[in-house]
């Protein structure tokens, strides 16, 4: 059902899909294989899930498909143990596991008596999606800045500093950063405050940690500084998108 309203959607669009059907799953991936292969070039693959995504990342590297110039990835769950330790690391949608949670229990309290007035099927937003190296795509190919990106990205990305991400590159650090603009069009001061605004943004939305505490796991010097920054980048301050976030689930 989700898949042939996702299929519409492409359609209305002009755009082309077709499904793997999951049955046709093989331990040794065979089907999977011929599959990816004979896919039209570049594409990209919507997995079902986090666990399927890993297992079509695994199968491109085995068949020499480029990942994401072939073909971009993109999981669902958020599965961090799952998306940080794939090669390259996983995109993934986040659901809204808070609402999700709050449809689960009002299902459950309906059950408890009764059952009148079930749905049949409950539809809820995700929080967002968290973008990793399998759908990373530049016009210019450089390995040093994707590497580079992958430690901003990657836990425990977000305490770096600019000088701590651009010593992984044989360069000078004025011709590095020049590569990393001209590649991803941002600075690396500009992509480490675009890291510890999404982490910010999910935390706020999804735990009651204090302020004081996000801006400290994101990286933030200060919580003058993460309220500045943060406003910059939202157009409001922490609390507010806190309290914006609560509303909307």
């Amino acid at each position: 059902m989700i898949f042939w309203r996702f299929a519409n959607a492409l359609q209305l669009n002009g755009k082309h899909s077709e499904a793997y059907d999951l049955s046709a799953w093989g331990k040794d991936n065979s089907a999977l294989k011929r599959w990816l292969l004979h896919l039209p070039k570049p594409c990209g693959v919507f997995a079902a899930s986090d666990a399927v995504a890993k297992s079509v990342l695994a199968v491109c590297r085995l068949a020499g498909i480029s990942v994401p110039g072939d073909v971009a990835v993109i999981g669902v769950d958020d599965n961090k143990e799952i998306c940080e330790n794939t090669v390259p690391t996983l995109t993934s949608i986040h659901p809204d596991f808070v609402q999700g949670g709050r449809f689960a229990a009002r299902l459950l309290a309906r059950m408890l008596h009764g059952g009148r007035g079930l749905q049949k099927e409950v539809v809820f937003d995700a929080s967002g999606i968290v973008r990793r190296g399998s759908t990373r795509v530049f016009r210019r190919k450089d390995a040093e800045v994707s590497v580079a990106l992958e430690r901003i990205w990657a836990p425990g990305g977000l305490q770096l500093a600019a000088k701590e991400v651009l010593s992984g590159f044989r360069a000078s650090r004025r011709s590095a950063e020049i590569r990393f603009r001209r590649t991803t069009g941002r600075s690396v001061l500009q992509e480490l405050s675009a890291a510890r605004a999404e982490h910010a943004k999910a935390l706020l939305a999804d735990t009651r940690l204090p302020v004081s505490a996000v801006a400290g796991q994101c990286g933030y010097s200060s919580l003058a500084h993460f309220r500045e920054t943060f406003r910059k980048a939202t157009g409001c301050n922490p609390l507010a998108w806190r309290e914006r976030s609560v509303r909307g689930k």
